[in-house]
């Protein structure tokens, strides 16, 4: 697993979901952004999916603290951009010094209209506690999708993890 391949491959996810995210725009219908959340999230679920499946399949005859570390440092930076993004988020909504809120959807592209089914303005400042802790969850969903389907596809190759 290469940390650099992993950032390469969420990046990819986040271009074609914002891709995605930017033909449903228009649509202010609360069911057309469910339906856009899904296939987005599906897309970053498959890209990191065939990325962990390549990987596990490359990791195969390597040792089991390098297939290890290589699999937490490339979950960990998948995770640290979207978990840096909420953190600046959080820092807005609290601060109030600048609006963060257009910015945190737009860089977090799967889940862009799963923020807009929380709140659709693009104003930081309507933004409560339990709404900034429920977008939290996201940013761990690429380093989830990753470790899973990897345990999943080096389990299947060799039997044993």
């Amino acid at each position: 697993m290469k940390i650099t391949k992993a950032i390469l491959r969420l990046a990819a996810a986040e271009v074609l979901s914002l891709f995605i995210n930017m033909i449903f725009a228009g649509s202010g219908s609360s069911f057309i952004r469910l339906i856009c959340v899904i296939c987005t999230v599906m897309i970053l679920a498959a890209v990191m999916a065939d990325y962990s499946i390549r990987a596990a399949n490359n990791d195969v005859k390597k040792y089991k603290n390098i297939r290890y570390k290589a699999l937490i440092y490339s979950a960990a930076s998948v995770t640290a951009f979207p978990l840096f993004s909420w953190m600046i988020l959080l820092f807005s909504a609290n601060s109030g010094a600048f609006n963060y809120y257009g910015a945190h959807k737009l860089l977090n592209a799967p889940f862009l209209n799963f923020y807009n089914l929380i709140e659709p303005s693009a104003s930081v400042s309507k933004l409560g506690t339990a709404e900034i802790m429920a977008m939290l969850p996201p940013a761990f969903a690429p380093a989830a999708f990753l470790v899973i389907v990897y345990i999943a596809a080096f389990r299947k190759h060799v039997n044993v993890y």
